[in-house]
């Protein structure tokens, strides 16, 4: 199960969690910084383990009963870790016929949005909505960044493919919100684009939990969808 030696206590906890969902132990690794051989297959499920600590796996699991993959890491290793890229090189581990460069850039483009959002909005509770005054956002998002209980929030990211469409979840552990993305940013401002963004370029955006889980859709190109 664990590509790290991670201790007894975090070993148990995750096998707790396996037994509680009926899921096969091949499917996880553990892991303290993601690389792309966390989900490389056979592995569905990477994730992030440090100390006493380790991230909730509860709905990355569920997604990995689904057939689906990815990663479940704590907010402030998402907020540096190149998430985005790490689940395109998973999909193009498992599909490399389908997806052409410019459906790999929707995708890593809308996803990087939506964890960023995950991160900061939700599971570190900074405001966004258009903010003018670019470093005190950003001296926001640090403070909260060095809170280790908002920090060790769990983000997860998972992906579902199947012959017309790929499903993306991100999903924190957050406040929520009611936001369906329709609000425009001023133009001077930093921050309050990312669903908007996100609309552009997932061909479904939709809110589940309160806000804390976003799903995107994309459907696979015509020319491609099917075989």
């Amino acid at each position: 199960m664990p590509v790290d030696p991670a201790p007894s206590p975090i070993r148990e906890r995750l096998a707790a969690a396996l037994r509680a969902q009926a899921c096969d132990p091949h499917w996880v690794r553990l892991f303290r910084d993601p690389d792309a051989a966390v989900i490389a297959p056979p592995a569905r499920a990477g994730v992030q383990w440090r100390a006493d600590w380790v991230a909730d796996p509860a709905a990355l699991l569920a997604a990995a009963k689904r057939g689906g993959f990815g990663l479940a890491l704590a907010t402030d290793t998402a907020l540096r870790a190149p998430v985005a890229e790490l689940l395109i090189a998973a999909l193009r581990a498992r599909r490399p016929d389908i997806l052409t460069a410019a459906f790999r850039d929707r995708v890593a483009t809308a996803l990087h949005e939506a964890t960023v959002n995950a991160c900061v909005h939700g599971n570190l509770g900074v405001a966004g909505g258009g903010a003018h005054d670019v470093d005190a956002f950003y001296a926001a998002v640090a403070a909260a960044a060095d809170d280790a209980t908002r920090a060790g929030k769990t983000i997860t990211v998972a992906a579902t493919l199947d012959d017309r469409a790929l499903t993306v979840d991100v999903m924190d552990q957050g406040g929520g919100h009611t936001s369906c993305g329709d609000a425009v940013a001023s133009d001077d401002a930093y921050t309050g684009r990312g669903l908007a963004l996100i609309k552009v370029f997932a061909d479904t955006l939709e809110f589940r939990d309160g806000g804390r889980h976003t799903r995107m859709t994309f459907t696979l190109p015509a020319e491609e969808a099917g075989r």
